[in-house]
């Protein structure tokens, strides 16, 4: 896991924290699938963002909880992303402290594609 981390000052003086817990590119072959898996290092919200080259091809990703990481009432459910641009993928889910997700991307039905799938935290308030 690379982990980032940046604050900015809230109103009150408190912080709110963002990173990239985790990034990778690849070239992702016609009908494979990679997957990846990642865990919340706060109790935040984990953006994941799938951008790739070509606006004709369609890869797909979807995130499926594989541990709570100690959140009460968690179920180990699924989450597909919806396409944000001609080249752009992204969900927010959940990212309780420990809760891991095992993210799987899937290339287009035709072509190759390189794509770069990024996870960011962002505690969207004080902490």
């Amino acid at each position: 896991m690379s982990l980032t981390t940046g604050c900015e000052s809230g109103p009150l003086g408190c912080n709110r924290e963002t990173g990239v817990v985790f990034e990778n590119a690849d070239t992702l072959p016609a009908t494979a699938r990679a997957s990846y898996e990642v865990t919340s290092p706060r109790n935040s919200n984990l953006i994941m963002t799938l951008t790739w080259e070509n606006g004709a091809v369609e890869p797909q990703m979807t995130a499926t909880i594989i541990d709570c990481g100690g959140h009460t009432g968690c179920q180990m459910l699924s989450q597909g992303s919806r396409r944000t641009g001609p080249t752009a993928r992204e969900m927010q889910v959940d990212g309780w402290r420990g809760k891991r997700y095992r993210i799987d991307v899937e290339g287009d039905l035709a072509l190759d594609q390189r794509v770069t799938l990024r996870v960011r935290y962002d505690t969207g308030g004080c902490t």
